[in-house]
């Protein structure tokens, strides 16, 4: 085919592959979206006309046709029709309908709502606040990926729209019809462009996530304090309040990480500013908590007040950098006009690199007090604060197109440029940036949270929801308002939280414990929230499950340094891990994994005594009473206040540490591997320093792994792959169950030391033995002997 013919092929299609099992489908042009950039290599494909003037793609296992007339499509991977439909480059139609001829499972789109899955529904993905989820099907952050799992396959495909655009999603079942899904996709609110720009991907769950990630961004690497345990209010409303709530957490021994500063320690909510009286002296409250062992994230929002006396105003209007008036986008000194918490406000324009680089500066001075971390808010961005008229409507613009095409990815370019004042810090520490909006590509540079929930028992059940579909999404370090933000009730009545729920609070920081993002939020017009300010019973239940999480954190960390590697998610339903149960993916919803080891079943309803859990095939280990349960079944647990069942997966070598009352002490405490026998065993450890971007070339990574005998004996290996940095501890303990009672190491016996874990909070003894941390070595571990 000649070159003239192909270009001219080109102003219709053009399909490329990444890979065997990934396709990019570009109709009528292709997207470059801003923030998001294609990170692997691409091949073209060449496309020919058939003698009936259809468009083709043929390769050995994939068959594309197009048909311009009809604009009908028809794709088939491996001799199977994987899906058909039609492309619309016309406005006010679908542009893109799609019809599926297997029963599949849907999931993706981020949070868009607190649903399982995405079987049936409208679904609007433009970035809008909320109002503490009233505002149905319509979310904080737009992930536009949808997965598709075949229920009677381990064969499952995937569609990125790729495009910064709003969309609206239709999602119906056709169960009577021969294909049995139709999901029609369409540009939201109006049709600026007739790009139609999508990618397919084709695998196991595992494989099509991985690939997404490879395609839009590996998540960032986050210091090991982001990890633990944040404590946060609307508001800490002075320096005074600030550091005792650091000394009461001290004083009652839970572990804390880090606290968060809400709008009330600005002067006027005036972003980057200090309140001179609130906070008269805010190194010396950052000098104090570092004392304690407690890291400072202060809030900032886009919106920047209109008063000619404040510097930051005046650089903006001096330099341009704000978004202008839609009406009035020609005359330069006409600036748009929104209404947030300080009053009229500006907006800053990212998509202008000046503009970029004026907002890492401002962060910069921040971070150079001493500020551990930013959080950005009201990043949608909300342009009228308290309205909830389409966002979509105000005329405000950028320099590089309309808000239409911007506004879902504002919150990911403000956050690409604070992520870029963490880099530019000369002690080189590790970027921690939490944002309430974004869509694709965000986890390159930010961790998101869920929004503004209720403290309700059903936003405790959503918000898990929430989580694993942004895991499914790409969006690996995410989380929700631990205990709940406003109360469960509508309009300004959810700003008065007044009933304390000790049962529901109990619950939610069990669940939060086990999420990758975990910090207790509460709204303004609160109770205290911290968990000390409960009933005794109840504060107790909750520092057990705050220690459980830095047990636990070398687990995590290493689950976290995989993602960061590889695009793996940390946070997985039941089918991710099992893809052929018998079983529908709904009645397993409240049970997931953390990594492949873990299985974790909280408890999301009040006063439950009993619990039916369903336990995969295998051997699973109870983490509190250490008991052995064989998989395959339902199984039926005791419940009582305090406990959930946690299960580790028969063959795993897990992590565990001794809590510090922060993640870096306790990253340097001593280090167990707790031996959960099976035939094939296998596990891992991570070590670094914790906070600084010399990871990626000095860390400590090490393999253990391991057979069971016939007899019971256990032949481990120890094998260390990266010793470029050392760790402070040089012995680590094995634990296995109490019938292992020695250990043979360069041909002498050793005998097993027999501790009680009840100082653990759990239920049973083990037996343990100590070896090196810093060099390789092959022990057998005997039975009974």
């Amino acid at each position: 085919m000649s070159k003239d013919v192909q270009d001219q092929f080109k102003k219709i299609i053009q399909l490329y592959t990444y890979g065997k099992n990934v396709f990019r489908f570009c109709f009528f042009g292709k997207e470059n979206v801003l923030g998001t950039p294609i990170l692997e290599k691409e091949t073209e494909v060449s496309v020919f006309k058939d003698p009936e003037s259809k468009i083709q793609a043929k390769k050995r296992y994939f068959h594309f046709i197009y048909d311009p007339p009809t604009r009908n499509i028809r794709f088939d991977y491996e001799n199977k029709i994987l899906f058909t439909g039609i492309v619309n480059a016309k406005e006010d139609q679908n542009f893109l309908n799609l019809y599926l001829y297997d029963k599949v499972n849907i999931y993706g789109l981020g949070a868009i709502n607190g649903n399982y899955n995405r079987n049936k529904g409208r679904f609007i993905l433009r970035n809008i606040d909320t109002f503490f989820y009233l505002i149905k099907n319509e979310p904080y952050a737009s992930f536009p990926f949808l997965l598709f799992r075949n229920k009677n396959s381990s064969r499952h495909f995937a569609i990125l729209n790729y495009t910064s655009y709003p969309l609206e999603i239709n999602i119906d079942e056709n169960l009577n019809f021969p294909y049995k899904y139709e999901v029609n996709i369409s540009y939201y609110y109006k049709r600026e462009t007739e790009i139609i720009d999508f990618i397919v991907f084709i695998g196991s769950i595992e494989e099509i996530i991985i690939n997404l990630v490879k395609l839009t961004g590996y998540p960032y690497f986050p210091p090991i304090w982001s990890l633990g345990y944040h404590q946060s209010r609307w508001s800490y409303k002075t320096q005074a309040k600030v550091l005792e709530i650091g000394k009461e957490a001290r004083k009652y021994n839970l572990p804390l990480d880090a606290i968060y500063l809400d709008i009330h320690y600005m002067n006027k909510y005036k972003i980057f500013t200090w309140h001179p009286k609130r906070f008269p002296n805010p190194e010396k409250l950052i000098e104090e908590l570092n004392r304690l062992g407690i890291k400072l994230v202060s809030i900032v929002d886009p919106g920047v007040a209109i008063d000619p006396k404040y510097v930051i105003y005046k650089e903006g209007v001096e330099n341009q950098y704000f978004c202008k008036n839609e009406i009035d986008k020609n005359n330069k000194k006409t600036f748009y006009v929104g209404k947030v918490w300080p009053g009229k406000v500006h907006f800053p324009d990212f998509t202008k690199e000046d503009v970029q680089n004026w907002w890492s500066k401002l962060n910069s001075k921040f971070l150079d007090i001493g500020i551990s971390g930013i959080w950005n808010d009201m990043n949608e961005p909300v342009l009228q604060i308290g309205k909830t008229e389409e966002p979509l409507k105000e005329p405000i613009s950028h320099e590089k197109g309309s808000h239409l095409k911007y506004r879902n990815i504002y919150a990911n370019l403000e956050a690409e440029a604070t992520y870029n004042a963490f880099k530019n810090l000369q002690d080189k520490k590790r970027p921690f940036i939490l944002s309430r909006s974004g869509s694709i590509g965000l986890q390159k540079w930010a961790t998101l949270w869920t929004g503004d929930n209720h403290t309700s028992w059903e936003h405790l059940r959503e918000n898990l929801y929430m989580i694993i579909n942004l895991n499914l999404s790409g969006m690996f370090f995410c989380g929700a308002d631990v205990g709940g933000f406003g109360a469960p009730r509508k309009g300004l009545l959810s700003l008065f939280k007044f009933i304390r729920n000790p049962e529901l609070f109990e619950r939610w920081n069990e669940l939060g414990s086990l999420l990758p993002f975990f910090r207790n939020h509460t709204i303004l017009f609160s109770y205290d929230q911290e968990p000390w300010k409960f009933p005794k019973p109840t504060f107790q239940r909750v520092k057990k499950h705050i220690r459980r999480r830095y047990q636990l954190l070398l687990y995590f960390y290493y689950l976290f340094y995989l993602s960061h590697k590889e695009g793996i998610p940390i946070i997985r339903p039941i089918f991710y891990e099992f893809s052929d149960l018998p079983i529908d993916d709904f009645k397993l919803k409240d049970q997931f994994f953390i990594g492949k080891n873990l299985l974790a079943c909280p408890i999301l309803y009040p006063k439950i005594k009993s619990y039916s859990i369903y336990l995969p095939p295998g051997d699973w280990y109870e983490f509190e009473t250490g008991k052995l349960y064989n998989g395959n079944r339902w199984i039926q647990f005791s419940i009582e206040r305090g406990y959930y069942p946690l299960f580790i997966r028969g063959g795993s070598i897990i992590p565990i540490v001794y809590p510090g009352i922060n993640a870096e002490q306790t990253l340097k405490n001593e280090i167990f591997f707790e031996i959960y026998p099976e035939n094939s065993m296998q596990g891992y450890l991570y070590l670094d320093d914790g906070i600084s971007t010399q990871y990626k070339t000095s860390y400590f990574l090490v393999e253990i792994s391991g057979e069971r005998q016939n007899n019971g004996d256990i032949y481990l290996k120890y094998e260390i792959k990266n010793k470029s940095f050392l760790p402070e501890q040089s012995t680590v303990k094995l634990r296995l169950p109490i019938s292992y009672k020695s250990l043979y190491y360069k041909k002498k016996k050793n005998i097993a030391t027999q501790r009680d874990l009840f100082n653990e909070d759990r239920k049973f003894s083990v037996s343990e033995f100590e070896l090196p941390l810093l060099e390789n070595w092959e022990v057998k571990i005997s039975i009974n002997k």
